[in-house]
């Protein structure tokens, strides 16, 4: 195997990517240090010195800023004892890139969904209704108080009892009518069943907190805490069950 010959700057700049200038610049600002020159003067760039180049390139796309970089650079020359600080400063950007990516997934999914949204349009030529929002959905249940009873302690709602023995439970602007196991009020589902329904909620209670929750109840968690994709972005959830094993799960959308 051949021994990599030193790089001339221009040789440089077309194996990088970056202009001369750039390179230049980046020697004089201290992100490339002493780079060796020949007996004319010209700059030679070792093997050594083109995988460093290449990890700058890895650091500017990943968008850390010249002054970080520079005193990663800085680091870096000073050997082995500033190991750790230059460990710390890449775990930092890396989670500021990991953020990034967690905000980025948010904008990609609501982006196809318009996208999708517009497929839509062209491939049907009939009018579309327009939907506001989810008002109450209806779940059937095997006991009627136990479901109360777990929804209200548990999960904070309001229980509502209407003329003729409906039930319902009331939660910030929307709620979940009930229907007993045969007994039922039309018009109802085609099929209607305890336990086939799979529901999320956004809680104002943090997860930690529902967490802590649930196991002063003697309520095993099914998963969580995880990492899931809600309506408007990604959420952190945790799942449980309900008297009739429908799958709950209560979620906070992840800060900004």
């Amino acid at each position: 195997m051949f021994a990599m010959e030193p790089l001339t700057i221009q040789r440089m700049a077309d194996l990088s990517g970056l202009s001369v200038h750039t390179l230049r610049y980046y020697e004089k600002t201290g992100l490339i240090h002493a780079v060796e020159r020949d007996s004319s003067g010209y700059r030679r760039y070792s093997p050594a010195d083109v995988d460093w180049v290449r990890f700058l390139l890895r650091l500017r796309t990943l968008g850390m800023p010249i002054s970080e970089m520079k005193l990663y650079s800085d680091l870096r020359y000073e050997g082995d004892s500033t190991a750790e600080a230059r460990m710390e400063l890449l775990q930092k950007h890396k989670r500021k890139v990991e953020e990034r990516i967690r905000e980025l997934s948010g904008h990609l999914e609501k982006l196809e969904d318009k996208i999708d949204y517009y497929k839509g349009m062209r491939m049907t030529t009939a009018a579309s209704i327009q939907l506001d929002r989810l008002d109450h959905f209806v779940l059937t249940v095997s006991d009627l108080q136990a479901t109360v009873r777990f929804y209200s302690e548990v999960l904070g709602m309001e229980p509502v009892q209407f003329a003729g023995g409906r039930y319902a439970l009331n939660f910030g602007r929307q709620k979940i009518n009930l229907h007993e196991k045969g007994k039922e009020f039309e018009p109802k589902a085609h099929a209607p069943l305890p336990g086939t329904a799979d529901l999320c909620f956004i809680a104002h209670t943090p997860v930690a907190e529902i967490m802590r929750i649930l196991e002063q109840r003697g309520i095993a968690v099914e998963e969580g805490p995880v990492r899931r994709t809600g309506a408007l972005g990604p959420i952190e959830s945790v799942y449980f069950r309900d008297p009739d094993l429908n799958l709950i799960e209560v979620s906070n959308y992840a800060e900004a």
